[in-house]
């Protein structure tokens, strides 16, 4: 279960996205966390949902989609990986390589992961499991990271 918190009662809960492929399905990631924002809000019990930063392979080609206010393009993976305010990082990069590192390195961030990666699923979904294990090995469900 993905722990979500605030700096107080009054702010409202912001689940932070790091999303690591800019093509066509992280833009449509974008556009519809734009368009179905209150239906989210309201299903989620009144949490946003915030995207950081997207990875793309390059930074100076004009996105087909809105990037969304506040949010940075790189080409810098490990920024989304390593980044401490990133709670989810979506990847959706297509490949099993270097996808597959991204994976490992953001669980072993302690980051809960999404991928439509179905080719890195086939491949490495063992891997994943048995990672996924020793991360989370001793740890209580609410404390686990999620893939």
């Amino acid at each position: 279960q993905l722990q979500m918190s605030s700096d107080s009662d009054d702010q409202p809960v912001v689940v932070t996205l790091g999303i690591v492929g800019g093509g066509t399905v992280g833009g449509g990631i974008c556009e519809i966390l734009s368009s179905k924002s209150s239906y989210l809000e309201t299903l989620t019990g009144g949490a946003k949902i915030a995207i950081k930063s997207i990875c793309v392979r390059d930074a100076s080609k004009p996105r087909d989609f809105d990037v969304p206010d506040g949010c940075t393009i790189t080409e810098d993976i490990s920024s989304i990986v390593n980044d401490d305010d990133v709670d989810v990082v979506v990847e959706v990069m297509g490949g099993t390589t270097i996808a597959k590192n991204v994976v490992f390195d953001a669980l072993s961030n302690g980051k809960h992961v999404v991928t439509a990666n179905k080719a890195l699923i086939a491949d490495c979904l063992s891997e994943i499991q048995n990672h996924l294990h020793s991360l989370n090995d001793g740890k209580s469900s609410s404390d686990a990271v999620q893939f």
